[in-house]
C-alpha cells in the first residue's frame, strides 16, 4: 500500500530520478501537464531543479505518493504571491505513473491536499484540467466546482489543441 508524503526540497532532489521518471511518463501517455514531447534529460533536470528551488522558498507544496520506497505519483500546491490572493492556491501536475494508475493514488493525492488546506491557511483551491477527461471527473466527484471552460487552452504532449475546466473548492465546502 502506498502512502502520501510531503516532501522537502532536499528529498526532491535525491529522488529527482524518481521524478523524472513519473514525468517522463507522464508526457509520453499523453498527460496535459505542460511539457510537449520530445522529454529530454535537460527539460526534466530544468523543471525539478526549480520545482526544489520553489519548494526552499515556501511557494509551493509537494505531495508524493511512495510505495515501497519508491515515488509512483506526485502532485503540486503553488502558492499565489499577490497579497489579495495569499488565501488561494493552485493545484498542479497531478501525475501518477502510467503502471499505478486506477489504484487511487491520484484520489489519495487529491484528497491529501484537500485535509491540509486549513494548516497551511489555504481557503480555497483552483485547478485546470482538460475537458472531458480523467482528471477532470476525479476533482468533480471531490465536490470541486467547474466555473469554466476555455477552448484551446493548451496543447497535449503531441502538440493537438485542447479545451480546458477551470475548477475551484473553497474550505467550507471541504469542511461540510
Amino acid at each position: 500500500m502506498f502512502e502520501i508524503r510531503r516532501l522537502a526540497a532536499a528529498e526532491v532532489l535525491e529522488r529527482k530520478q524518481e521524478f523524472e521518471w513519473l514525468l517522463k511518463d507522464a508526457v509520453e501517455v499523453g498527460g496535459t501537464v505542460g511539457f510537449m514531447l520530445p522529454m529530454t534529460e535537460d527539460k526534466l533536470d530544468r523543471y525539478w531543479s526549480g520545482v526544489a528551488r520553489d519548494l526552499e522558498a515556501g511557494e509551493r507544496e509537494l505531495l508524493a505518493a511512495i510505495e515501497h520506497g519508491k515515488v509512483i505519483g506526485a502532485f503540486q500546491i503553488a502558492y499565489e504571491k499577490a497579497e489579495s490572493v495569499s488565501h488561494r492556491a493552485d493545484l498542479q501536475k497531478l501525475m501518477v505513473h502510467s503502471s499505478e494508475q486506477r489504484r487511487g493514488v491520484a484520489r489519495a493525492l487529491l484528497v491529501d491536499a484537500l485535509e491540509r488546506m486549513p494548516a497551511l491557511g489555504v481557503a480555497m483551491y483552483t485547478i485546470t484540467t482538460m475537458t472531458g477527461g480523467g482528471s477532470e471527473a476525479l476533482v468533480r466527484s471531490l465536490l470541486f466546482t467547474r466555473f469554466g471552460v476555455m477552448p484551446h487552452y493548451g496543447l497535449t504532449p503531441d502538440g493537438k489543441l485542447h479545451d480546458a475546466s477551470m475548477h475551484y473548492i473553497s474550505r467550507p465546502a471541504v469542511e461540510e
